[in-house]
């Protein structure tokens, strides 16, 4: 399994758990990650959709630019969906998790998951929903 080498930054902490947890359940779940995004390939993406990425989605990208880590996908600059009819126009789809899709606000840079039900907030989207259901094994 390839992991690229993890980035000092406000999610280093996160990473870290992350990369340990993928190398303990490398056999029971499916584990990829993409190699970082480029700063400039970042600005080009920003520039593109007049949206400025998050913090903690640019210090993500600065690890991986795409993963999949167990049955949950983080997508990279590429598949990042913006102007979804099915969701409120300021959420950003940046992947799913538990079949939900997991978004970025435009005008705040909130991390939520939008389910049918609710909508889940997270202060770190590394932390709350991927690491927990790792941990759950």
């Amino acid at each position: 399994m390839f992991i690229s080498e993890i980035p000092k930054n406000r999610l280093t902490a996160e990473i870290t758990q992350i990369a340990e947890l993928s190398k303990k359940y490398e056999n029971e779940y499916e584990f990829e990650y993409a190699p970082p995004a480029k700063e400039k390939d970042i600005s080009t993406w920003e520039q593109k959709h007049d949206i400025s990425l998050p913090e903690q989605i640019n210090n993500r990208l600065s690890f991986t630019n795409g993963c999949t880590i167990a049955f949950d996908r983080i997508f990279g600059l590429n598949g990042f969906l913006v102007g979804q009819s099915q969701l409120p126009e300021k959420l950003v789809i940046l992947g799913s998790t538990h079949d939900e899709p997991l978004c970025f606000s435009k005008t705040n840079g909130e991390i939520v998951r939008y389910g049918l039900r609710e909508i889940r907030r997270y202060a770190c989207f590394l932390n709350s929903p991927l690491i927990r259901s790792l941990k759950k094994g």
